[in-house]
């Protein structure tokens, strides 16, 4: 597993400030609001980032270059999940499969 994609890894930019890149050029703030435990099974190990992003502007699914000034940008798939009254919740799932 890439060291970039580890749940330790994202775990140092809990609550920091992230920027989705759009296709039109435009951006989207989000927030890293949570990182799961890492869940494990007998092949694979995985965990998922959950994202706050701004009711102004709704993400689809699919790959965004998502990065900030600790993390450089990396393409990641987010699926939104839900929406609170001030924001919209987005998913981002990794599974690897163990050595």
């Amino acid at each position: 597993m890439s060291e970039k994609f580890s749940q330790p890894e994202f775990k140092k930019h809990l609550n920091k400030a992230f920027t989705a890149k759009l296709e039109d050029g435009s951006s989207c703030k989000l927030t890293l609001a949570e990182v799961t435990d890492v869940k494990e099974t007998e092949k694979t190990r995985s965990f998922s980032l959950i994202f706050h992003g701004p009711k102004e502007k709704f993400l689809e699914q699919k790959m965004y270059k998502i990065g900030n000034s600790e993390y450089k940008e990396e393409q990641i798939f987010i699926v939104p999940v839900g929406e609170s009254p001030n924001a919209f919740h987005y998913q981002a799932v990794f599974s690897f499969l163990k050595p």
